[in-house]
């Protein structure tokens, strides 16, 4: 049990940030409406 825990913390702090910057990069890309990164903002 505590193991598969510990699995479950380990793959969620590995996954998290991956995770994040996948949705980041995503957000940009739609709000850019496609051409790079940092036209709108």
């Amino acid at each position: 049990m505590m193991r598969r825990l510990l699995l479950i913390i380990c793959g969620a702090i590995i996954c998290a940030p991956v995770l994040a910057a996948a949705i980041l990069v995503l957000a940009v890309e739609f709000t850019d409406g496609g051409q790079g990164f940092g036209t709108d903002i």
